[in-house]
């Protein structure tokens, strides 16, 4: 789209001079017409304060917008958002939902934050066979906070999935 590509011309100094504002003028444009890259990159911009001011419930937004579309980086920012209460009100359960959407679209990410919420109990049922289903996903692309979590998972003797052979395992692939 014309107006994305002017914005990212700005954004980068591409022929003219840099300007992350003027950018910003052009990227909302062609957000408001339901362009994906341009509601990440606004969503982006203002919840860093970059080229304009931070405004956490606008990033906010632009994040669920470019969510609803199925991308699953925004899913798991929107996700991120519930979680710690920026832009949004906090709500763990809200925050696992859209974890899930962002993991079973194979998000490592996401995956690993969901085996995190399903290993604590927070948002969800405490459930140590699906954080482990989910820890291993991430694992599996080289996510190292998930290699982590499996360790710890394995290597505590008060868990129920106590397993020394497979703490060492996963201890081997860091």
């Amino acid at each position: 789209m014309a107006l994305h590509n002017v914005g990212v011309a700005y954004y980068e100094g591409i022929g003219t001079k840099l300007d992350k504002k003027q950018a910003y003028e052009y990227f909302v444009k062609a957000a408001k017409l339901g362009f994906l890259q341009s509601q990440k990159i606004i969503a982006y911009q203002l919840y860093t304060g970059t080229g304009v001011k931070k405004d956490l419930k606008e990033s906010f937004y632009w994040s669920l917008k470019a969510a609803q579309q199925g991308d699953i980086k925004s899913q798991n920012n929107v996700a991120l958002n519930y979680e710690k209460g920026e832009g949004v009100e906090k709500d763990p359960i809200q925050a696992m939902n859209w974890f899930l959407k962002s993991a079973n679209n194979g998000n490592p990410e996401a995956q690993y934050n969901v085996a995190l919420k399903y290993f604590a109990g927070n948002g969800t049922d405490q459930d140590f066979d699906k954080s482990i289903e989910y820890a291993e996903k991430a694992a599996k692309v080289q996510n190292q906070a998930a290699i982590q979590l499996l360790i710890n998972i394995y290597s505590d003797i008060k868990n129920p999935k106590y397993n020394t052979e497979k703490a060492n395992y996963w201890r081997a692939k860091l």
